[in-house]
């Protein structure tokens, strides 16, 4: 077995940085088949985007290197470390007002200690910076170490963009996912019960409607059957009565009729006497 130990990286940029040690133990017979290569799938990916994003949009990696050059001196405090620090390129002058707030207080001082000759020799009409400048500004920017810019953004409140699910982080062991699973399933379990609590609650909810519905039906249909009942009594009471004046109706026409009978009896009667009578009478004459 032999072991292929690459020598670290002697000069750290920021020793508090992360780093790795790739550490490769083969056979040696297969040592020259293997080839260890750097992972740049994701470099790629990204560069291949950017090429993709400047060709749909020229100029978008400038756009965004202007972006990030701005937000840089927005928020990036000058520190006696940076202005120690040497930058490959110096800054040129900028006659906003930006430049003049990073103006150091010596310079300051220098300034206002010059004679009134000095100010007026030095004074000449400022010209607006070329793009070569604003290059030049960009560059000696970027070349600032990522400390000492880390070190500047560490008054930026970023809080409200980070969301965390616990106040303080915790390693992931085997004890930490055993009890974090125990306690997912304590909630499954107590979340079955509470669903077969509010499943057996909707049950004799439903039952007790099932009987109020039943009962209602019930009443209604009592309720149906009295009214039934009174109406077949009211329907009796007027039938019997019905029944009552039709029998003294008939009672009264037979009378009548009987009463007719006996006028044409009688007159009848009459007739046939007053004829007697008459025919007596001739024979008599």
């Amino acid at each position: 077995m032999t072991s292929k130990i690459p020598t670290a990286h002697s000069q750290q940029e920021d020793p508090n940085k992360p780093y790795w040690i790739l550490r490769l133990v083969t056979e040696h017979n297969e040592a020259e088949y293997l080839d260890v290569k750097k992972d740049t799938e994701r470099a790629d990916e990204i560069r291949a985007m950017k090429q993709a994003w400047e060709m749909a949009e020229p100029g978008r990696a400038i756009k965004a290197y202007q972006a990030r050059l701005h937000y840089l001196s927005r928020f990036m405090k000058k520190t006696p470390d940076a202005e120690s620090t040497p930058t490959g390129v110096p800054l040129t002058e900028r006659p906003d007002e930006e430049t003049q707030h990073r103006i150091s207080p010596e310079t300051q001082t220098s300034r206002a200690s010059k004679t009134p000759t000095d100010s007026h020799q030095d004074a000449r009409p400022r010209v607006k910076s070329s793009p070569s400048q604003i290059t030049t500004r960009s560059h000696s920017l970027l070349e600032v170490s990522p400390r000492l810019i880390q070190k500047a953004l560490e008054d930026l409140d970023i809080s409200q963009y980070v969301r965390r699910t616990n106040n303080e982080p915790l390693l992931q062991t085997d004890d930490l996912n055993q009890q974090q699973a125990m306690q997912k399933a304590e909630e499954v379990h107590q979340f079955r019960q509470y669903r077969a609590r509010i499943l057996s609650i909707r049950d004799i909810d439903q039952e007790e409607r099932a009987k109020l519905q039943d009962k209602g039906l019930e009443m209604y249909a009592e309720m149906w059957d009295s009214l039934d009942e009174a109406r077949q009594k009211i329907f009796n009471i007027r039938e019997e009565y019905r029944n009552k004046m039709l029998e003294a109706e008939r009672l009264r026409l037979e009378a009548l009729a009987a009463e007719e009978a006996m006028r044409a009896e009688t007159a009848k009667k009459t007739t046939l006497a007053h004829e007697k009578d008459k025919k007596k009478k001739g024979k008599k004459k």
